[in-house]
């Protein structure tokens, strides 16, 4: 339930923050900003400034967290939870912004467009889905061969990347999910 934050020069802890009820999940920088968010097996959402402690809870305790992922340009930080929920923070001003439901679902990982208009989520249903914020519907969804574990946009968002149980990294069309390409993973 700790977290160091290190020195990336010396390689030495800078500080440690006391943060969660049992592990860690995961840990999000947000950019432009001296903040992170932090969750954990408890369920909370914590946000913190890298130069001091806590500055809120975003979500208390409750169903566990499994993936969060942040807006290119900082504004929006978007957690998944075991219930099937998506929801979105302005980080700004501190408040749910929105929830978007899908259910029956466990999201493995989670990525944003860097333009802000596509979230990405694998899960554990083997499939690959992308939905359109601002429109609030599905683009695509597209089934791999065994379960999706990661999601990534490229850098100019017009590719996702995918990772999968069968050690495969794919290469998708963002905006259609045309299949282009795959690579070999470890073990293959």
């Amino acid at each position: 339930g700790t977290i160091v934050l290190w020195n990336m020069k010396d390689r030495t802890p800078v500080r440690r923050f006391k943060a969660h009820a049992g592990k860690v999940g995961s840990l999000v920088f947000i950019p432009g900003r001296a903040e992170f968010v932090s969750s954990g097996d408890d369920g909370a959402v914590r946000l913190w400034m890298v130069a001091r402690s806590l500055v809120t809870n975003l979500k208390e305790a409750g169903p566990g967290v499994t993936a969060m992922t942040v807006s290119s340009n900082g504004s929006v930080l978007y957690a998944a939870s075991d219930d099937g929920a998506v929801r979105g923070w302005n980080v700004s001003l501190r408040s749910v912004r929105g929830t978007i439901r899908f259910e029956d679902r466990q999201i493995n990982s989670i990525a944003i467009s860097p333009d802000g208009d596509l979230m990405a989520l694998a899960e554990e249903d083997e499939s690959v889905l992308v939905w359109k914020i601002h429109e609030s519907k599905v683009a695509w969804v597209n089934k791999l061969d065994n379960s999706a574990l990661q999601v990534k946009f490229s850098p100019d968002g017009k590719s996702l990347f995918t990772s999968g149980g069968d050690n495969w990294i794919r290469e998708w069309e963002a905006s259609s999910g045309r299949f282009i390409r795959k690579f070999a993973g470890a073990g293959v």
